[in-house]
């Protein structure tokens, strides 16, 4: 496991269990063949509040356009869609 990979699961273990739910996963499954870009936008996407990033991947609510991209393909992991 790369150090980026190591990182990013660390920090996908957040507050909110049903996040960790989500993103715990997405890092385990898929996180080692983004490209570099979007590892950058997932590692950005762990900096804000938990229940925003809790919206943006489960309803309706749409993520700011900086994190439209890699909010977009957790969505599609979860949906079954990898």
């Amino acid at each position: 496991m790369e150090e980026d990979e190591r990182k990013a699961l660390w920090r996908s273990r957040r507050g909110l269990l049903e996040l960790d739910l989500i993103l715990v996963p997405f890092v385990e499954n898929c996180f080692a063949s983004l490209p570099e870009r979007l590892r950058r936008d997932y590692l950005d996407l762990l900096t804000v509040d938990d229940v925003d990033a809790y919206a943006w991947l489960t309803s309706g609510e749409s993520a700011p356009s900086r994190y439209q991209q890699i909010v977009d393909v957790i969505k599609r992991f979860v949906g079954g869609e990898t």
